[in-house]
């Protein structure tokens, strides 16, 4: 580690390695963007804006628009560093603590929620089985709703950003209602279940999910609360 950090002062141009403080350097060597991380927790933006809070803001702008162009839930750790960085850069400097608590606090939540979306799409690729009365996947409920109470406490706002569950039980279907998941129970009988008996998921939320973060993110940005009912 030393070593490295060595390096990446020696990198840095002459006039400016006076000006790296060891901790900060050593700090930033996590980063992603090694350099901007050294400029601001140095305070000097290549814009000469000194507050993390900005860098909060980018770091949220980047993030939603890899998640509203179809990123890849494959490198979510990869596209989310933006703002990891910036949040461990505003954790350390401080400031923002003060300056911008709430955008700090659904930073956090976002990053959190993606990496609930992630958890999901792990149990959709795993633990999925195919339904031939569905036609489609269907996924195991004690499986799916723990991360979707999760993402909902997570979203905050008014009302519930993930709506559900719509059931079908027999001759008995609320899915019809709109909801945004849905529950299928498969039971015994004279043909068993197939290996399906229970309550199962037969609805994917990850889309859902995805427009739920873009939304947080909004709010985030313009420091509104979200009504989830008008969403």
């Amino acid at each position: 580690m030393k070593r490295l950090l060595a390096f990446l002062l020696l990198a840095a141009p002459l006039s400016a390695q006076a000006a790296i403080d060891p901790k900060t350097a050593e700090f930033c060597m996590k980063a992603a963007d090694f350099a901007g991380c050294v400029q601001t927790m140095s305070g000097k933006s290549s814009s000469g804006n000194t507050k993390s809070c900005d860098g909060i803001r980018k770091g949220l702008a980047i993030i939603k628009e890899r998640m509203i162009s179809g990123t890849s839930l494959t490198k979510l750790d990869v596209n989310t560093n933006p703002l990891s960085d910036a949040l461990a850069i505003a954790k350390a400097g401080g400031d923002a603590k003060e300056s911008c608590s709430k955008l700090l606090a659904d930073s956090q939540s976002v990053l959190d929620m993606i990496r609930v979306l992630r958890t999901q799409w792990q149990v959709e690729i795993e633990d999925g089985q195919e339904s031939t009365k569905q036609g489609r996947k269907v996924w195991p409920a004690p499986l799916v709703e723990p991360n979707i109470k999760t993402f909902n406490l997570l979203a905050g706002g008014t009302g519930i950003a993930i709506t559900g569950p719509g059931e079908i039980r027999g001759m008995s279907d609320t899915s019809s209602q709109g909801f945004d998941y849905e529950l299928r129970e498969f039971r015994g009988g004279m043909l068993g279940c197939m290996g399906l008996c229970g309550n199962w998921v037969i609805r994917s939320v990850k889309g859902r999910m995805v427009q739920v973060i873009a939304t947080k993110i909004e709010s985030a940005l313009s420091e509104t609360e979200i009504d989830w009912s008008q969403r």
